[in-house]
Parts: structure tokens; sequence; C-alpha cells
């Protein structure tokens, strides 16, 4: 059986916050009521993140079969890649995210993409420069944060400290931190720069990290799987586009069957409604909140209700606000 899913950021603590998945938030011991609050040096919650991860691999593994094929539309891990793909049932196909950063041992192994000016040289002189200016970038705005205010000192020496070990741990220890080594890569059966194109039971699907309007064949009905938007933007009835992102799947991999499902909803609405109403798209556009966060919780809810007419098992408390 086939699978997708995208946007698991394992290991991830400031995703975690920033998409609020609920299962995992928990109130901070050390937050202070008495200073500014701030989302990484003085917030009031904070993730339990081991939980967060080894609640992921079980979700996963009660889905996936070790015979299963799994594609991932980015943005697999923050760190420890190796560790946790190994965790994982099935065959990975991985299309990368923004997340999903290489090192130069990517382009040893699976070759240069045909598609991309970018040489084993440069990239590894680019890489050097990138550890380099990212920590100058990350340190600079911690100073300029100080000087307007925002943070007092300690927290300003705290930070820069931990981006320094951070980013020392990335460049010394291959794979550690938001980047993937060859041994990583490895473990996948394939590895896309941006996107692939397979043919699932006869269907034509597009797989790709960001959600687009416009893909191969898309005018004669093929279908496209991304991520990378958290479930935040609206999945209009008139575009045969799904966000396979965990957020909105129960926080598990998205089966072929589901998917397929999503697809003949959106099949039947144009049957009924046309592909293009009337209206332009505004009918379908129009079905959608404008608030981000109540579009996740209502794409959610449609998508919860195709697993259970499908008699896949819900764990409820991997759908929040269902």
């Amino acid at each position: 059986m086939k699978f997708f899913t995208a946007d698991l950021h394992v290991s991830h603590e400031n995703i975690c916050l920033h998409c609020h998945r609920i299962p995992w938030i928990v109130p901070n011991p050390n937050y202070d009521p008495s200073r500014p609050q701030h989302f990484k040096f003085n917030n009031p919650q904070r993730v339990d993140i081991n939980r967060h991860d080894s609640d992921l691999v079980n979700n996963w593994n009660r889905l996936v079969n070790p015979k299963d094929e799994v594609i991932i539309a980015g943005d697999f891990a923050y760190k420890r890649h190796k560790h946790f793909i190994s965790l994982l049932n099935g065959t990975k196909i991985l299309t990368k995210g923004n997340h999903d950063k290489a090192n130069t041992d990517f382009y040893e192994h699976f070759g240069k993409p045909s598609h991309s000016a970018i040489d084993l040289e440069e990239a590894q002189k680019n890489e050097e420069q990138y550890n380099f200016f990212e920590l100058r970038k990350e340190c600079s705005s911690a100073l300029k944060r100080f000087r307007n205010g925002n943070i007092d000192i300690n927290d300003c020496a705290t930070y820069i400290l931990t981006a320094s070990w951070a980013k020392f741990l990335e460049v010394n220890e291959s794979g550690s931190i938001d980047e993937m080594s060859k041994e990583c890569y490895n473990q996948f059966s394939e590895v896309h720069e941006m996107g692939c194109r397979k043919i699932i039971e006869g269907k034509d699907v597009t797989i790709c990290h960001y959600a687009m309007r416009s893909w191969a064949s898309s005018c004669h009905g093929s279908y496209l799987a991304y991520g990378h938007s958290h479930g935040r933007m609206p999945e209009f009835d008139n575009m045969l586009a799904c966000d396979v992102g965990i957020d909105v799947w129960g926080y598990a991999p998205v089966p072929w069957d589901a998917f397929l499902r999503k697809m003949e909803i959106k099949e039947e609405w144009m049957k009924k409604h046309g592909k293009y109403p009337v209206d332009g798209e505004s009918r379908a556009e129009g079905q959608y909140d404008m608030d981000p966060e109540k579009r996740v919780i209502e794409t959610r809810k449609k998508n919860k209700e195709i697993m259970k007419s499908l008699g896949y098992p819900i764990i409820e408390e991997m759908w929040p606000n269902t």
C-alpha cells in the first residue's frame, strides 16, 4: 500500500509551538510572568518533544507495514534524521522541503540534479558560507532585540551561546541539526530535489513540498500532494490538490485510499458546479474561513470523516478541536 505524508518536523520544538500541536504542548515551568512574553526566551508554553517524536513514530508504524511505500513531501526532521528514519516502517521516498537541508554527501550519493546549476565544489563552498552567515545573522538578531529592549543581556548572551553551540554541532556532527548526511539518505529509496511525478493505480500524481496553482497535467485531471502550509492554505473544491501534512491528518501518514477518496469528493463537486463556476473561483474560496487557524480545523474535520468512513482507527487525541 502507498501513503503520503509531509511536515513531520521531528524534534523541531518551535514548529510544534508555531503550528499549535496541542497533544504535546505543556506549561513551561521556567516562564516568568513578571517579564514580557517572548516566543523563544519567555514563553508560557513548551513542547514535550520526546513524547512528540515517539508518538509520531508510533502513529506511522500503526498504519504503515514494512512492505508499504511512503512518499514524504518534505520537512521530515530537524535533527537526528538517521535515527528516526530507521525507526519507521516501509520504503521511504523523499521530495525535499525547505527544512531538508542536504550536506555535500547528497550530491556525492545521488549525483548532481540535472536541472540544477549546483556542482559539488560550489555546494561545499556555499555550505561553509551558509554556516558562517547564518550564525552571524542569528547573533545580530539577538543583539538587535537587546538594544530595542525586547530581551535583557542575560537572554541575549544565552541565545548567542546556544546558537554558536548549535552551529558547532551542525558543522562537526554530520546530520545532527537541520542537515542530512549520506548515511541518512541511504535509507531513502529515492530523493527528489523539487518534487516528483508518479502513476499510482492509473492516477497521475505530482508530489511536491509546495502547493501550486497549476502542475503537470492538472488541466487533464491529475492530482497534487503537497505540504509546507500545515493546513493553513484553503483547499479549494475545484482544485485536485491536497495538503498531506500531518497537522491535518491525525499526525500520521495519509493512506492512498483516503487521498483518493478526497480527490473523488472534489471531482464530484466539480461535476455538480463545474470546474470554473460562473463567478470564477469565489464560490470555492467562499467556503473557507479567512482565519487560517480555523481553516486548519475545518480541513482536519473533513479528513477525519474520510478516515472514519474508510474504517481507519481514530485516536481522538491526535485530531484536536474536531
